[in-house]
């Protein structure tokens, strides 16, 4: 899609900026070629996982509150991962330095143990459940899946029309770019970055779902200093991409958030100096005006640039709309399947698993 700061056309993109717990992300996206999860790099490094299965509403969120809420009584650092369809729920969070994880391991993001009762183990929350009051809305459950199904598939489809029109957007305004000129101030820039090891981690920061797009400020609100890209003509992923095959150069670590439209990079943080680009910010300690790197040439092609963009904004308002019933459907779903949760026989599982975890952990 256009950039979300794009002016390239009378119409804007809305983005929602939102303040999430300390380290929230995104581990998971809806993008042009479907649902695509990042849950194998995210914690394939944790030393113990607990999965979750379960329906929609039956307290995989609140569980992980929980531990959340457990873990930061004991000043245990944590990062929580949200549910980039429905933002308020978690899909995941990783609590310590990646010894624990707790995982929503159902669809979309199915999740099976690889070393079962070894490294990970499942927590099956539809025990909890009344099997007889769900299939008292069987015909209701199917109905709402199968819409739910068909809604995305179309989703999918508006998403993969604006990133299309976007890619041949930004191929026409690139054509017009001094690219060398680029790649220079991105040399300047990153002279400053110091090697420590170079680990790369995805921690997502922008999803689109049923709230709209939203985009969290964690990136902004762990940086001592904030670069705010100005992108008029959509073509930070390109600025952004030069940047990280810098960081990848020096060997520096970073944190990098990919679009849920085009997956390209729209946001990365660099840990060292704690140094954030960004281009949904604010507050800004510096700015890159891309547009100094657009020739004059570009007149020639501003009313197709122009054209496109719209195409590329209309497909994604369409597809937010689509979400959006997507959400009513979702919860609808939700309420089946809360009422017949057995809340207080979870609470007691929750309060065991509790104990079971933290026990090696003093307050």
């Amino acid at each position: 899609m256009p950039n979300k700061n794009s002016n390239s056309s009378s119409k804007k993109f809305s983005v929602r900026t939102v303040t999430g717990e300390e380290n929230a992300y995104f581990a998971a996206r809806n993008c042009a070629c479907g649902f695509v999860s990042d849950f194998d790099s995210v914690f394939s490094e944790c030393k113990r996982i607990i999965i979750l299965k379960g329906g929609p509403g039956t307290g995989k969120s609140t569980l992980m509150r929980s531990f959340v809420s457990e873990a930061k009584n004991r000043n245990l650092p944590c990062e929580c991962f949200y549910c980039s369809s429905d933002t308020a729920s978690l899909d995941g969070v990783i609590i310590g330095n990646c010894e624990l994880a707790v995982i929503d391991g159902t669809s979309p993001h199915a999740v099976d143990p690889k070393f079962p009762g070894v490294r990970e183990e499942i927590v099956n929350l539809g025990q909890f459940w009344s099997r007889s009051h769900l299939r008292s809305h069987e015909s209701e459950i199917e109905h709402y899946v199968s819409l739910k199904s068909e809604l995305y598939k179309r989703v999918y489809r508006l998403m993969e029309v604006s990133s299309k029109a976007y890619s041949l957007c930004r191929s026409i305004v690139l054509s017009h770019c001094d690219i060398a000129k680029m790649e220079g101030s991105v040399d300047r820039i990153s002279r400053s970055f110091k090697s420590d090891g170079g680990v790369i981690r995805k921690r997502g920061i922008s999803a689109l779902g049923v709230h709209g797009y939203v985009c969290f400020d964690t990136y902004e609100r762990n940086a001592e200093e904030i670069y705010s890209i100005r992108d008029k003509y959509g073509i930070s992923c390109v600025f952004l991409k030069s940047l990280m095959n810098k960081i990848g150069q020096i060997g520096a670590s970073a944190d990098i958030s990919l679009s849920p439209v085009s997956c390209e990079i729209d946001a990365i943080f660099i840990k060292t100096g704690a140094c954030a680009f960004l281009t949904q910010s604010n507050s800004a300690d510096k700015y890159i005006n891309l547009e100094r790197f657009v020739k004059k040439s570009i007149s020639q092609d501003r009313s197709d640039i122009k054209k496109l963009s719209a195409i590329s904004y209309d497909a994604l308002e369409l597809a937010k709309e689509k979400l959006s019933e997507i959400g009513e459907l979702h919860i609808a779903l939700e309420d089946i399947y809360i009422d017949a949760m057995d809340f207080r026989a979870l609470g007691e599982q929750t309060k065991r698993l509790l104990v079971s975890v933290f026990k090696n952990y003093s307050v």
